[in-house]
């Protein structure tokens, strides 16, 4: 939960996201899809704790049959 412990926070903005991503029709009943994200902390995850950028990848394979 990020609450802030009770403490009086003035901040609201919790952050942006970029991502990217790519898809693959491979045969008729198969599709790749891979992408790529950064989450950059705001001012209100800043006062709370940690404010790390966050890196993602992810890969989905979907199998229609």
């Amino acid at each position: 939960m990020l609450g802030g412990g009770g403490k009086d926070r003035a901040a609201r903005f919790v952050g942006k996201q970029m991502e990217l991503g790519v898809s693959w029709q491979a045969p008729p009943n198969l599709n790749v899809t891979g992408s790529l994200s950064a989450f950059q902390p705001g001012d209100f995850i800043r006062d709370t704790g940690s404010a790390q950028t966050i890196k993602m990848i992810g890969l989905q394979t979907t199998f229609r049959f």
